[in-house]
C-alpha cells in the first residue's frame, strides 16, 4: 500500500500543561485543547549512515543539533540576510532520540516517487530561482518573476510549510492551537493563521469536485484518540516534501494526549501518484549455468514474487478502501438514525406539553391516560429526557428567559418558575427549558450583625452599663 508514515510529539506551553490526570471535556472527550507547540530536532528521513537503527545516544543527537545550529548561522547571513536566531522557534519541545520522523516505510525514508514525478523547490529555491513550470506548488522561492503567480505558495501567503496536513516541523511557527466543542474541533496554524474546521458529526466530505488549499477534513473518535481524514485538496498543492500533486492524496492524522503536557501526533498519507506502490527490489546476482537453465528458472521465480507483491499491495488498498467505506456507512447510517429520531420526537414535544398540562390538571384520566404513558414510554425508550426544575441556577445554554424579575434569598440569577421543561436527547438540546428568572433585589436592606455582647441602640457593653 503506499503510504507514509509520520510521528511528531508536540510539547504543550506552560500556561497550556495540567498537571495530574490527562483532562476531559464536559462530554468526557480527552481534552486536546491549548496551544502546543511541534518543534523537533529529529530529521524527517534517517541519515543513510544510521542504515538500520530507530535511535540515536544522545551524545550524537547533540553533534546533530550543534551542525544543525551553524547551518541556521549560515542561512541567517546569506545574501541579505534574515533576523538572529533569537526569534526562530526550532529547539525540540520533548526529548525524541528516533532517527527520522518518518516511522513507514521502515528504513526511515521516503518512497520513491512514481516515473515521471519529480521533486521540484526545496531548500536551494530559497535563493535562487529553480527551474520549473506553471503552476508553482513548492512553498518558497519561484521559478522567475514575470508576475505572482512565478511565486512559491508561501510567499503569496496562501499555505505555510509546515501548517499541514501533515504537520512537518520547521525552523519557526511551529505552533498550534485547539479549540473543541461536541461537534466540531478547531486547529490553528501559526504560519499563514489557517483554521481548520473539522466536523465530528459523522457526515461525509464534501463533493470530490471541491478542491482547497488544506483539503477538506472530517473527524471522529477512536477511542482516547481524535482521527481526522483529510482529501480533496487543490491540485495546485504539492504532494508531499516538494514532490508531485496533492489532488489524489488522504491524510489521516491522529492526535493522543498521552500525559499533561505532551501530544502524540501521527500522519498517514496516501499518494499512489506520486509514490510508487513498493520499493524497487534488487536483482538478484545471475545464477551459474547448469543443465535444466536454473537462471532462467530464478529469473521466472522473481518476476512471480514481484507479481505477488504487487497483487498483496493491490489486496491491502482494497481491503483499506472497504474498512473506510464500510466506516462511513455505519457513520452515515448512525448520524441518518440520530437525525430521524430527533426529527420525529421534536415534532412530539408539542404534544408532550398537552400532556404535562393535563397531568398538572388531574386531568389525565382514562384511554387518555393510557396513549400518554404509551407515548412517554416510546419517547423514553429513544432517549429523550425532560429537565429544568424550579430552583436550578439559570444556565443560557439550557433554558430560555420568558420573563424576569428581582427576589430576596438568592445568590444570582434563579429559575423560580419552569413555564415548560426543556427536553434533549444524550447531550444534544432539542429545546431549552423555558423559565422565570428572578435576580437578587439590588434594593434589599443588608443586614449588619452587632457586635456580641452590645445591646441594641447602646454605645458601650451592656456589663459597663451595670456598674
Amino acid at each position: 500500500m503506499t503510504r507514509l508514515v509520520i510521528v511528531l510529539m508536540l510539547g504543550a506551553q506552560a500556561a497550556t500543561a495540567v498537571v495530574g490526570k490527562t483532562p476531559r471535556t464536559v462530554d468526557g472527550k480527552p481534552d486536546l485543547q491549548g496551544v502546543w507547540n511541534y518543534s523537533s530536532d529529529v530529521p524527517l528521513e534517517r541519515p543513510k549512515e544510521y542504515a538500520d537503527r530507530t535511535l540515536v545516544t544522545r551524545d550524537e543527537r547533540a553533534k546533530q543539533n550543534a551542525a544543525r545550529e551553524a547551518s541556521f548561522d549560515r542561512l541567517l547571513t546569506t545574501g541579505v540576510g534574515a533576523h538572529d536566531k533569537f526569534w526562530l522557534d526550532y529547539e525540540a519541545q520533548v526529548e525524541d532520540l528516533r532517527t527520522s520522523l518518518i516511522t513507514y516505510p521502515e528504513n526511515g525514508r521516503l518512497p520513491k516517487l512514481v516515473d515521471g514525478v519529480q521533486r521540484v523547490g526545496g531548500f536551494a529555491a530559497i535563493f535562487n530561482d529553480v527551474t520549473g513550470t506553471l503552476p508553482v506548488r513548492f512553498f518558497a522561492g519561484g521559478i522567475g518573476k514575470d508576475g505572482p503567480e512565478d511565486r512559491g505558495l508561501f510567499e503569496r501567503c496562501l499555505a505555510g510549510p509546515n501548517t499541514g496536513p501533515p504537520l512537518t516541523p520547521g525552523g519557526d511557527n511551529n505552533y498550534l492551537q485547539i479549540a473543541q466543542t461536541d461537534d466540531y474541533v478547531m486547529v490553528l496554524t501559526e504560519h499563514i493563521h489557517d483554521a481548520r474546521i473539522v466536523p465530528l458529526d459523522g457526515r461525509p466530505h464534501i463533493d470530490s469536485r471541491i478542491r482547497s488549499w488544506n483539503g477538506d477534513s472530517r473527524g471522529h473518535w477512536d477511542g482516547e484518540t481524535l482521527v481526522v481524514e483529510t482529501t480533496n485538496f487543490s491540485p495546485l498543492t504539492q504532494s508531499f516534501n516538494d514532490s508531485g500533486t496533492g489532488a489524489g492524496k488522504v491524510v489521516t492524522e491522529r492526535f493522543t494526549r498521552i500525559s499533561d503536557a505532551t501530544l502524540d501526533y501521527e500522519a498517514t498519507i496516501v499518494d499512489p501518484e506520486t509514490y510508487q506502490v513498493r520499493e524497487p527490489q534488487e536483482t538478484a546476482a545471475p545464477a551459474a549455468e547448469a543443465p535444466g537453465n536454473p537462471t532462467a528458472s530464478t529469473v521466472e521465480v522473481d518476476e512471480l514474487k514481484i507479481a505477488l507483491a504487487e497483487r498483496t499491495a493491490d489486496l491491502q488498498r482494497l481491503q483499506a478502501e472497504y474498512v473506510n467505506y464500510k466506516r462511513r456507512v455505519d457513520r452515515d447510517r448512525d448520524l441518518a438514525r440520530k437525525v430521524a429520531v430527533e426529527t420525529m420526537v421534536k415534532d412530539l414535544l408539542p404534544v408532550l406539553d398537552d400532556i404535562r398540562s393535563a397531568r398538572d390538571h388531574d386531568e389525565l384520566t382514562g384511554g387518555f391516560k393510557a396513549v400518554a404513558d404509551e407515548i412517554d414510554r416510546i419517547t423514553t425508550k429513544y432517549g429523550l429526557e425532560s429537565f429544568g426544575e424550579k430552583g436550578d441556577p439559570f444556565d443560557p445554554h439550557i433554558h430560555e428567559a420568558l420573563l424576569h424579575a428581582h427576589a430576596e434569598g438568592i445568590d444570582g440569577p434563579t429559575c423560580v418558575e419552569i413555564l415548560q421543561p426543556g427536553y434533549r436527547i444524550a447531550d444534544r438540546i432539542l429545546r431549552p427549558a423555558r423559565v422565570a428568572v428572578a435576580e437578587p433585589d439590588p434594593d434589599a436592606e443588608k443586614v449588619v450583625p452587632e457586635p456580641v455582647g452590645q445591646e441594641a441602640g447602646t454605645d458601650q457593653p451592656a456589663d459597663d452599663q451595670d456598674q
